[in-house]
């Protein structure tokens, strides 16, 4: 894969090579929260690789109050100046947490592993679910979804399928093409505006 490939997949202007055939290394110290857009794209791009089953060296700087307990089932960073107790949370729970998302017709089924305690199943068949969802593959600010679909971003970001920073939505979970084998309890997606199950 080359440079540009990389590139293309959302880190415009940041060093990325290819080291392996399935690892890539990020040249340069990544910034977690201090830009809501540039954060959205570093967490597309580490789902995106998942996706691809590559693994990704990278070094960053949390600043912020970003929250970086929903990113457990991306690539850890080697380091991660101002949050060494963060890092190592990561990288403990990284091996065993999993979030990921299948596509059928009309419908988007995840499996959301990152909390020990269960493995969620969420199947998102209304439309608005379904457009946030996808929209929001590509890093996107709220005001430019519709009533609805924004609506549905919220309800998305508070199950933690949906990242938002300061106004900006990233979708968390990576996608596949089957299911790891695992176990699941199914919890059903609330209706907008109504407190989630747990």
């Amino acid at each position: 894969m080359s440079m540009a490939a990389l590139d293309a997949t959302g880190l415009p202007g940041v060093p990325v090579r290819q080291a392996t055939y399935d690892h890539v290394e990020i040249d340069a110290l990544i910034e977690l929260g201090a830009e809501p857009m540039s954060t959205a794209r570093v967490v597309a791009f580490l789902r995106d690789q998942c996706a691809r089953d590559m693994t990704v060296g990278w070094r960053g700087r949390l600043t912020g109050s970003l929250d970086v307990t929903p990113l457990h089932h991306l690539p850890p960073p080697e380091a991660l100046e101002g949050a060494a107790a963060e890092r190592a949370g990561w990288e403990e729970s990284h091996p065993r947490a999993f979030c990921h998302f299948r596509r059928g017709p009309g419908f988007i089924v995840v499996k959301d592993g990152r909390d020990p305690r269960f493995v969620g199943r969420y199947v998102l068949d209304r439309p608005d679910l379904v457009a946030a969802f996808t929209t929001c593959l590509r890093p996107t600010p709220l005001d430019r979804l519709g009533a609805a679909e924004r609506e549905a971003a919220v309800t998305l970001s508070k199950e933690r399928l949906l990242l938002v920073i300061e106004g900006v939505a990233v979708t968390l979970p990576s996608r596949v093409r089957e299911w790891p084998a695992s176990g699941r309890s199914d919890r059903p997606m609330p209706e907008p505006g109504s407190a989630s199950g747990s």
